[in-house]
């Protein structure tokens, strides 16, 4: 597994049992229906506010988000049916204050896995690194000539670099530097 689909489901106070009811509608339709889903929901009791459930959902790779609605899909449907569907709306309505999925992924630089874990995909989790790119040379400022056509009207006209004279130009220098270093020219209109 590469990623895991986390939802955090907020129920309303005093609810909790109409929550169980929609996790065990949902999880008997998955088994007759004969879906292969698996997950893992949880309650939490210290840390978060009261009635609060995290659900861990693991997945071999981003194509099962992809492949969700057809998961869900006419079997799914028709395994719940248009009662159970209906009671399933309901019960949520009532029951469920907020919902929020996230996907997580694991990260190999940052994981300490199991040694089986490694050797069932070592390519996953001991990456190869990667090598230092070569130093560029610091690059040239695009500068233009201002034309004010009136007191409220200015348009820039740009020039390319090589047409540009020397002075004009000047390499790209970090913030940190003042801004009163950089080098424009202003061009005064025509009277």
């Amino acid at each position: 597994m590469r990623y895991f689909y986390v939802t955090t489901v907020r129920v309303r106070p005093g609810h909790e049992s109409e929550y169980e009811q929609i996790n065990k509608i949902t999880r008997e339709a998955h088994q007759k229906a004969n879906i292969p889903e698996r997950w893992s929901a949880w309650q939490v009791n210290y840390g978060m506010p009261r009635g609060t459930f995290i659900i861990f959902q693991p997945l071999k790779s981003l194509a099962d988000v992809d492949a969700f609605p057809q998961t869900h899909g006419e079997a799914y449907q028709a395994t719940i049916g248009e009662e159970g569907a209906k009671k399933l709306r309901e019960l949520t309505n009532s029951a469920i204050l907020t919902s929020e999925t996230n996907i997580v992924a694991f990260s190999p630089k940052m994981s300490y896995p199991r040694k089986e874990w490694v050797e069932a995909d070592p390519q996953f989790w001991t990456p190869k690194p990667v090598a230092a790119k070569k130093a560029t040379p610091p690059r040239m400022m695009k500068v233009g000539r201002y034309e004010s056509h009136s007191n409220l009207n200015a348009r820039k006209i740009i020039t390319r670099a090589s047409k540009v004279p020397p002075c004009w130009t000047a390499p790209i220098r970090p913030r940190t530097e003042p801004l009163r270093d950089a080098v424009v020219k202003v061009m005064p209109r025509d009277v």
